[in-house]
């Protein structure tokens, strides 16, 4: 073996040590890879959450003035005061 000064020996160090580390973490995304490709790991992405669905909306009566819907029942608009309109055969019902 040739004789080799400390300067020479530190740079072949430090390139052996780069090395190794690049291996290491070669290694590591090749089995991230595998992993998500086969499915035995982790999820990749969760599932988007679900919006639950609105609740049904009372039975009532449209305002012909300002479109808002009024309780059943209701003979004047909540918002803009004018008297609501009961559709015929609705009397009976209210």
């Amino acid at each position: 073996m040739p004789n080799l000064r400390p300067q020479e020996l530190l740079i072949i160090l430090g390139t052996l040590l780069v090395m190794a580390t690049v291996a290491v973490v070669l290694a590591l995304v090749i089995a991230t890879v595998i992993r998500r490709t086969t499915g035995t790991g982790s999820p990749v992405a969760a599932a988007p959450p679900t919006v639950p669905p609105m609740p049904a909306m009372p039975p009532g009566v449209r305002c012909s003035t300002c479109g808002s819907v009024e309780r059943a029942g209701s003979r004047f608009c909540s918002s803009c005061g004018a008297a609501l309109v009961v559709p015929p055969g609705d009397e009976a019902r209210s």
